[in-house]
């Protein structure tokens, strides 16, 4: 039974899921729009072949986010994705619409990795237990190498945090990749799986990532997050500015973008 838990859709304490897309246009959804100059006014999104493509004009260094322009609060986020190697991307969960939420990475590059959790203007505290290396051949990404920094469950608290051994086994290179992330609770309590594999595990209460390289910066702070973005928020989907997204044709592909509201996350099947 176990075994099957990552797969299955919740039933207990939630409601049936609700697609977020369309699969034609961009109804429900809003390029978040902010004061002239910054850093997340550019970026393109575009429909195609039943997807959202996330990708960058030629020339063009600024990101974006694109936001449903309904707020959630406890969910289950279901979606499919599939980057090109060297774009940065997420899911931003909580968006308060001012570019702060708390991230599930997408950070398909070298240094990167996928399905862990950092800040985004919510604090710079950033679990990353390992990151992804890229080896290319006759162009295109051929293999993908994982190495191990530190043990996250002890190092930032988390509850579960996967290998990069495992998540290799997961990922599956320029293909569509299955996402689901669970978001419960006013400090929520956030829970990650990649193709079926559990990659995070996150509680607010014992939760003490920073940034892994500037010790100056303070540690997740639960209540200054919940201070700033509330119970609930947009969900977002990034493109990333500067060099952190492969240019001229770097592209991110979103699809079956579904999710169930959860009613009461304490009857919950653990995840």
């Amino acid at each position: 039974m176990l075994y099957f838990l990552p797969l299955i859709c919740v039933s207990v304490g939630a409601k049936e899921p609700t697609p977020l897309f369309d699969g034609k246009s961009l109804k429900g959804w809003s390029q978040t729009v902010f004061p002239k100059g910054h850093v997340y006014n550019g970026g393109q999104w575009k429909i195609k072949e039943g997807s959202i493509v996330a990708t960058r004009p030629k020339g063009d260094r600024r990101g974006s986010w694109l936001s449903t322009k309904e707020n959630y609060g406890d969910f289950e986020l279901q979606l499919e994705v599939n980057p090109d190697w060297g774009c940065d991307t997420g899911v931003l969960l909580r968006h308060n619409g001012k570019g702060a939420g708390i991230q599930v990475s997408i950070d398909y590059r070298n240094g990167g990795n996928v399905g862990f959790i950092h800040g985004q203007g919510s604090g710079s505290y950033y679990t990353r237990p390992w990151s992804l290396t890229g080896e290319i051949e006759e162009g295109a990404l051929g293999k993908l190498k994982a190495e191990e920094h530190y043990d996250a469950e002890k190092h930032d608290g988390l509850l579960h945090a996967c290998s990069g051994r495992e998540f290799l086994k997961a990922w599956k290179i320029g293909e569509w990749n299955h996402l689901r992330i669970r978001c419960v609770g006013s400090h929520p309590d956030i829970t990650v799986w990649v193709n079926g594999l559990k990659t995070c595990d996150m509680r607010s209460d014992r939760f003490k990532a920073a940034h892994p390289l500037k010790k100056d910066i303070p540690p997740y702070d639960a209540k200054a997050v919940h201070d700033l973005l509330g119970d609930s928020g947009m969900i977002g989907l990034q493109i990333h500015p500067g060099k952190n997204w492969r240019l001229p044709d770097g592209k991110c592909r979103y699809r079956n973008l579904r999710i169930t509201k959860v009613t009461n996350h304490r009857n919950l099947p653990k995840p």
